[in-house]
């Protein structure tokens, strides 16, 4: 996994979040007809991949916000342009 995520302190919590599935689905989901590393390497590929799915949403959703503060002037248009309250209190406070 650190092959793969290039961080040692990404890698970690995700590895435990690959044993703690596979200790909670030790019973229904692991076929034990399979050997267990294709089990295991196929869970961390899936975390890994989430991973990078959820940075690539992140880093656009900043992209976002980034745009919206530039192009808006008032806390009513940060209301309207991005649909809530609490996400124009979030970009307002992400000014200072």
């Amino acid at each position: 996994m650190i092959n793969l995520l290039k961080d040692e302190d990404i890698a970690d919590p995700i590895l435990q979040d690959v044993f703690l599935r596979i200790w909670e689905r030790r019973r229904e989901q692991i076929d034990i007809a399979q050997p267990f590393e294709v089990y295991l390497y196929k869970i961390a590929e899936n975390f890994v991949y989430d991973h990078f799915r959820k940075l690539s949403r992140d880093l656009r959703m900043q992209a976002r916000l980034r745009h919206l503060v530039k192009t808006t002037k008032s806390v009513r248009e940060y209301v309207v342009v991005a649909g809530g309250a609490s996400l124009a209190i979030m970009i307002l406070f992400s000014r200072f």
